[in-house]
């Protein structure tokens, strides 16, 4: 499909064909590959990428966003799908648009996808010049506890009880488990869980801003702050915008402001390059 500098195609990865949907300039060869987060938030993040995206074209940058292997529009199962893959998937998804004369100068991490971001350019040597990471998962095991509640919630409504506390053990004991039609195996929870943000070497990442999102103005970090909202290790700026949880709510969601402070940091970024 190509519409308006619209592609949507696919390219071979590891274990399958990726989807990706390409949102291409005319006026340079500027690339932003966004990294998506976990399962269901990137269905309720869709709007809010598609719409920074738009922004993203306007000042000159191709947007590139794949759907990693298991999921979306891609080939395989969930199921299928692991942590080692997506990596591969991400570093796949860069070389492609290298080979097609992009130049991946940005990456857009959101949610699990900062980590993620993170961690493939650690594992595969790539470098970009700066980066943009939306409401970091810090933690993976709090990324984890609150995919779960999403089981124990609907579970409730039908009448059964089960904790966090009893899900987690049945995956460390290798059960799969299916969560708000995803089936989690024990190998992704697994390597989820042990994630931390902040010790993951950041260097590929070039110029990094974190971008938060809250109800209400982030108080800098304490003894009290949940593990995944607080302010990251060394000296990378972090800009707190009041909105609602996109990445969360079953209503479509577009912060303006989060748009205008991502598509900042990227053009300014190249200006400061340049």
């Amino acid at each position: 499909m190509n519409r308006r500098g619209i592609e949507a195609l696919f390219v071979d990865g590891a274990k399958g064909r990726l989807f990706v949907l390409l949102r291409r300039s005319e006026a340079s060869s500027r690339c932003v590959v966004v990294v998506p987060p976990f399962a269901e938030e990137m269905n309720r993040s869709r709007r809010q990428i598609t719409a920074t995206a738009e922004a993203l074209i306007r000042q000159g940058y191709s947007v590139i966003v794949p759907d990693l292997y298991g999921t979306g529009d891609s080939e395989g199962e969930f199921s299928d799908a692991s942590w080692s893959g997506w990596l591969e998937d991400i570093a796949t998804v860069a070389r492609w648009a290298a080979d097609r004369g992009f130049q991946v100068e940005a990456l857009l991490g959101v949610r699990l996808g900062c980590p993620l971001a993170a961690a493939s350019l650690e594992r595969t040597g790539l470098k970009v010049s700066r980066s943009v990471f939306w409401q970091p998962v810090y933690t993976g095991c709090a990324q984890m506890k609150q995919f779960l509640r999403m089981r124990v919630a609907a579970q409730m409504v039908g009448g059964k009880a089960e904790t966090v506390s009893e899900l987690r053990e049945r995956l460390r004991t290798g059960e799969t488990l299916e969560v708000a039609g995803y089936r989690l195996t024990p190998a992704l929870y697994a390597a989820i869980d042990q994630l931390e943000l902040d010790t993951m070497p950041k260097a590929g990442l070039g110029n990094l801003t974190i971008i938060e999102v809250g109800r209400k103005p982030i108080a800098p970090a304490s003894s009290t702050s949940p593990a995944d909202v607080r302010e990251p290790e060394g000296d990378c700026p972090t800009r707190h915008l009041l909105g609602q949880p996109f990445w969360m709510s079953s209503e479509t969601i577009v912060n303006p402001q989060l748009i205008e402070q991502t598509v900042d940091c990227i053009v300014q970024g190249q200006h400061e390059r340049v």
